[in-house]
């Protein structure tokens, strides 16, 4: 069995304000999540992409505490990291799109997929973390199905692949802390979105 779990209740760039300062003044939580995804009306390509492949779902209940660690500035966030894999003949994987859609189970409350074909952040080799945040509500399970897939630069739609997304209750930490790697992940995600930030108010 597939153990995963799920997203959060916007899509876009979710950022709650400024984190990497002095531990007095680090209480907001930052987290880059899934943003839409912009098609090129304009762009000839007729070619679909391929079916979805998935590499892995992790979900983790950021911060906590009571035999979890301390308190920190993500306590009360969830997330829920789907890594997929789609190939384009000429949309690269950092600029492809996909449609995360319900197709049996219920969300938990505090959980909205995005209406449309949203981005994620590329981790390289072809993967694409289509990162969902939420805000947990204590229940101790939860499992449906979402059905994803791959939308090019011109908004030709692939395959659909559907992806099981089970969380069984097991108290304790089980469920706390960041999933493998997904620190490194997260900093590397902020850094970029600062950049661009950046960018962007350069040209005010």
């Amino acid at each position: 069995m597939l153990r995963v779990a799920l997203f959060p209740a916007a899509f876009g760039l979710f950022m709650a304000d400024a984190i990497l300062v002095g531990p007095a003044q680090a209480r907001a939580c930052s987290i880059a999540s899934v943003y839409e995804h912009e098609i090129d009306t304009g762009d000839p390509d007729a070619v679909a992409p391929g079916e979805v492949s998935l590499v892995s779902v992790e979900v983790a209940e950021l911060g906590g505490t009571g035999g979890c660690g301390s308190q920190d500035s993500c306590e009360g966030t969830g997330t829920v990291s789907i890594v997929v894999q789609a190939e384009d003949d000429a949309t690269p994987a950092g600029s492809m799109g996909f449609t995360i859609e319900l197709v049996s189970g219920s969300l938990p409350p505090g959980l909205t997929l995005p209406d449309g074909p949203v981005r994620g952040w590329d981790r390289g080799d072809g993967d694409v973390d289509l990162l969902l945040v939420w805000t947990p509500d204590g229940s101790d399970s939860m499992e449906f199905v979402v059905r994803v897939s791959a939308v090019d630069a011109a908004g030709n739609v692939g395959d659909s692949t559907d992806i099981p997304v089970i969380v069984e209750g097991e108290g304790g930490c089980a469920a706390g802390g960041l999933p493998a790697g997904g620190a490194a992940w997260l900093l590397a995600a902020l850094a970029a979105l600062f950049v661009l930030r950046a960018r962007a108010a350069s040209r005010r």
